[in-house]
C-alpha cells in the first residue's frame, strides 16, 4: 500500500478498537516505519536502485513478531509507568497494521520468518487500493464514533 493508504487505515482501525484519536495519530505516523526503514523506493523502476529495494523489501522489516514484542512490553510496563507508557505501545501497533495491510497486496514474513503469508487483492497505488483504503477508513471513523462504552 502507498503510505497514505497506511496513515489513514491504521489510524482509522485504531480509533475504531481504541476511540481514542491520540492513539490513533500515534498508530498513524508509526505505521509507515516498516517501508521507512528500508528506504523510499521512489526510484526510477529500471534503476538498479530499484531492483535492489524491492530485493529486501517487505523482508525483516515487515516480520510482525519483533514488534508484538515491542507492544507487550510496553502494554505490561504501562500498569506501572502510566498513560505515557501506553502511547508508546501504539507506535508498534501502528507497525503491525502497516503489515496486516501489506498482506492484502503481497506476502509479508509469517510467524517463521523464513515462510511467506499473504494475498494480492489490488496492486499498489491503483484506484482499487484507494478504494478499499478510503471505505475501510470510513467504516472504521464510523465504529469510533458510535462505539458502546464498556
Amino acid at each position: 500500500m502507498t503510505w497514505i493508504s497506511h496513515k489513514i487505515t491504521t489510524g482509522a482501525a485504531v480509533f475504531a478498537i481504541t476511540g481514542q484519536p491520540f492513539y490513533a495519530i500515534i498508530a498513524a505516523l508509526s505505521s509507515i516505519f516498516p517501508d521507512a526503514i528500508e528506504g523510499s523506493g521512489g526510484w526510477d523502476r529500471d534503476s538498479d536502485q530499484f531492483r535492489v529495494w524491492q530485493q529486501r523489501h517487505r523482508k525483516g522489516s515487515h516480520w510482525f513478531v519483533p514488534y508484538l514484542v515491542l507492544t507487550l512490553v510496553c502494554l505490561a510496563l504501562s500498569k506501572k509507568y502510566g498513560i505515557f507508557v501506553t502511547a508508546l505501545a501504539f507506535a508498534p501497533i501502528g507497525c503491525i497494521g502497516h503489515i496486516i495491510e501489506d498482506m492484502l497486496c503481497g506476502t509479508v514474513p509469517a510467524l517463521d520468518p523464513h515462510k511467506r503469508i499473504g494475498w494480492r487483492l489490488f496492486y499498489v497505488g491503483t484506484l482499487k487500493e484507494y478504494f478499499i483504503a478510503l471505505a475501510a477508513s470510513a467504516l472504521f471513523v464510523w465504529i469510533g464514533l458510535h462505539r458502546i462504552p464498556f
